[in-house]
């Protein structure tokens, strides 16, 4: 990743679930307040408005389309049911007590804004790269004033653990109610800082839930995304690293003393938001995970 940049990756998700919003099909995955969410965020930079005109556009859309079919078949559409996991569940779990939420990589994603509001007695912590956190805020700031329960951490996660991050700021409490979320990060991380941050969240919370996506084998066959995907990667240098079947999850969340709780795919998590069965092919490649620490 170009340190002096924000993730490219980040502008795609947004741009993704905007389409996605646009979309008979697939627009209740995106809630109303969301999409305008979105909308606003992408319209405060020049790169976001570029994203927009490139969905609106009955060309650029058309391109976009292809290009999605050449390195990630139903992406677009992933992102929206990835986005819907972790705000369903998110929910669930301030529902059932959770004080404090922890978005690690958050990248563009709007959980904590749409949601710090809504839940005033509740703390939201976002970490990410420097570069991409920092232009974040910037983005935030000229749209509106952050709450005094929501924080922003600009750290970067492959040089400096979770645990580093969250105690130079004393930021999070320990020992409280805390659900941790990792969202399309996981698969640009080695194995051993993957662990890594198993092992901090348990350091704050020993019964901690964790909300997270892995990412199959591009040799698997749970996975339809293309060799240009991993060259498309390399050139915006950000590579793949760590990748596990879906069938190996449960077993490593063992071995480091986490129970898997569910795991969805994008066809369960289709039928679970959708309640029918898919229009078109979805994703195969990265899937969802909610485990929690029971140290």
């Amino acid at each position: 990743m170009d340190a002096n940049k924000a993730s490219s990756t980040a502008y795609t998700v947004m741009q993704g679930l905007l389409w996605a919003s646009n979309h008979p099909h697939y627009a209740p995955l995106v809630d109303a307040d969301i999409r305008q969410s979105i909308r606003t965020f992408l319209s405060a930079s020049p790169e976001g408005r570029r994203r927009i005109q490139q969905v609106e556009g009955v060309i650029s859309t058309r391109m976009l389309r292809v290009f999605e079919k050449l390195l990630a078949p139903g992406i677009s559409v992933h992102y929206a049911l990835r986005k819907k996991f972790f705000l369903s569940n998110v929910e669930k779990l301030i529902a059932s007590g959770a004080r404090q939420v922890v978005n690690i990589g958050a990248g563009f994603d709007l959980l904590a804004w749409n949601l710090h509001k809504k839940y005033p007695d509740v703390k939201f912590v976002e970490i990410d790269h420097p570069s991409t956190s920092q232009e974040k805020v910037a983005i935030i700031n000229t749209v509106s004033t952050p709450g005094a329960n929501l924080s922003f951490l600009a750290f970067d996660l492959s040089e400096e653990g979770l645990y580093a991050a969250l105690s130079s700021q004393n930021i999070i409490e320990p020992n409280i109610s805390t659900v941790f979320i990792c969202e399309g990060v996981f698969m640009y991380l080695d194995e051993g800082s993957v662990i890594n941050t198993f092992k901090d969240i348990q350091k704050f919370d020993p019964k901690a839930a964790f909300l997270f996506t892995a990412l199959a084998p591009f040799e698997s066959s749970e996975n339809n995304s293309t060799w240009l995907l991993r060259t498309y990667l390399h050139l915006k240098k950000e590579p793949i690293d760590w990748c596990i079947e879906p069938s190996a999850i449960e077993a490593f969340l063992t071995g480091i003393s986490f129970t898997c709780d569910a795991i969805l795919d994008d066809e369960k998590a289709y039928m679970e938001y959708l309640s029918r069965p898919p229009e078109t092919a979805l994703h195969k490649g990265e899937f969802m995970v909610a485990a929690t620490s029971n140290i």
